[in-house]
């Protein structure tokens, strides 16, 4: 990328975190080209003026929230941040921005994230030159970056299929690495996340098989080369 990638930060919001959402807008604001929160909820929310918030009824989850967020991203790089974590913000923007404008191909940008199914361990496919920066087959989508072209292709599935947001990971790193992309996870940035869900994971699961059997022939043969790597770290 020849100058700075111009970064839209979308944070995710919902009933128990909408102060922390807004507080990570406010932090992150300055460090980017736009920063934005869509936001789960039944009622009113008050928050700060100019903050750009866009609603959507508290049945809406990480599904319905991905589709919006692509649907009002405006930028070189989406910066997606769900508002249960920590970290300062500033430098996550700056690093996210840093590497889209350095590393050749990138795709899919993460950063070191504590409380995820996918740690290190599990995931990590290669390391580079950089010890901060290692190539990985699952980023997770609690804080990740995406390339304008990715989202691009993100924009043509059908998210009704996977409402609960399963497989969309999934799909963004196959389509990445059929299409000659980057999947990088950056350890030089941290973020502090509570692991949990609050919804049926077996239902989430049976839609992400749904979801992800709609993709591209290339896309689902990187699958099958992804999930065999993480059978492989896992024994």
């Amino acid at each position: 990328m020849a100058g700075p990638p111009r970064v839209h930060a979308i944070i995710y919001s919902w009933p128990a975190v909408h102060r922390q959402a807004f507080e990570i807008a406010k932090q992150i604001a300055p460090h980017v080209h736009r920063a934005s929160v869509v936001a789960c909820s039944d009622t009113p929310v008050q928050h700060e003026a100019g903050l750009e918030v866009f609603m959507l009824d508290n049945s809406c989850y990480f599904g319905r929230q991905f589709q919006k967020t692509i649907e009002v991203f405006d930028g070189d790089v989406l910066l997606q941040i769900a508002a249960d974590t920590t970290a300062d913000w500033a430098a996550v923007a700056r690093q996210c921005q840093m590497r889209f404008q350095s590393v050749p191909n990138l795709a899919v940008w993460s950063p070191d994230i504590d409380g995820t199914t996918w740690p290190n361990q599990h995931v990590t496919l290669y390391n580079t030159d950089d010890p901060n920066l290692i190539g990985i087959v699952q980023s997770d989508c609690i804080v990740w970056a995406l390339s304008r072209p990715l989202v691009d292709f993100l924009r043509t599935l059908d998210f009704s299929k996977t409402p609960l947001g399963w497989g969309i990971d999934w799909a963004a790193i196959a389509h990445s690495y059929a299409n000659g992309g980057r999947v990088m996870r950056d350890l030089a940035v941290k973020i502090h996340h509570t692991l949990g869900t609050g919804y049926n994971r077996e239902e989430a699961d049976r839609q992400r098989h749904v979801f992800l059997a709609a993709l591209p022939e290339n896309d689902r043969i990187q699958l099958l080369m992804m999930y065999g790597v993480i059978d492989a770290r896992r024994r």
